[in-house]
Parts: structure tokens; sequence; C-alpha cells
């Protein structure tokens, strides 16, 4: 290869890695810009919705909030739980909620931020489910 026809393909490869890593950091601002505007709209009256995980279930299957509400799992069971929103082959990320695993007594809290439908699973065991719902708030 020629050396200024070498020297096209460096700088267009350069060209590429630099576009991608633009489009990647926009991204990420753009997506924290959002989580941090739905966070601080987030005052004035919210419900706090308490549930347990107890013999490998949520003490209900289904749950209905409002946008900014504040939901905790404790986990009564003896085992331990990880706990991720999505199918539990295609996990999904929520704002403000970092996937952890939770053992006998220790709860993890968040806050409702984005309004939709979701699936909250267990990924150790894969029997604990809970339909989660976000409404707009009341």
């Amino acid at each position: 290869m020629r050396p200024d026809r070498k020297k096209a393909v460096l700088v267009a490869v350069d060209l590429l890695v630099v576009l991608a890593l633009a489009g990647t950091v926009t991204h990420v601002v753009l997506s924290r810009r959002q989580t941090t505007k739905d966070a601080t709209t987030c005052a004035g009256t919210a419900r706090t919705h308490k549930l347990q995980l107890e013999n490998g279930q949520f003490s209900q299957p289904q749950l209905t909030v409002a946008r900014c509400d504040t939901v905790t799992i404790m986990n009564s069971d003896k085992q331990a739980y990880l706990l991720n929103f999505g199918d539990y082959d295609r996990h999904q990320d929520y704002p403000g909620f970092t996937p952890q695993v939770q053992v006998q007594h220790e709860a993890v809290a968040f806050t409702a931020l984005q309004k939709g439908k979701y699936e909250l699973h267990d990924h150790i065991g894969n029997n604990a489910h809970l339909a989660l719902t976000v409404e707009s708030k009341r």
C-alpha cells in the first residue's frame, strides 16, 4: 500500500473512532441530564411503598406507583437476592437503581423516576418477579 493511501486509511479510522466516542459521550450526557431533570422535579408529596421478599417471592406480584414515589424492598428471607430490571436474559437500566446483592434483613430503595411498565426480578433464583407500573404524578 502506498504511504499516502495508508495515511488516508489511518485518518479515516481515527475519525470513525472519534465520532463513535463523541456519540457515546453525547448519549451519556443527555441521559444524565434527563435523569437529573426528572429527579429535580420530584418536589412535593410522594408515597413510600414497602414490599417484602420472602419464600422466594415478592409480597405482591404487581405494584402501581406514581412517579416520584419511593419503593422499598426488604429481604425477609434467609437467602440472598440480586434484583434487576428487565427480563432475566435482558436487563434494562432504570434511573436511580443499581443492582446489588441483597442479604437477609437488608432493604433496597429507589425513587420511581421514569414512567412506564417494568419487570423487576431476582437474578439469583429467578423465582421472584414484580410487575411495576409507574404512572404520572397523582
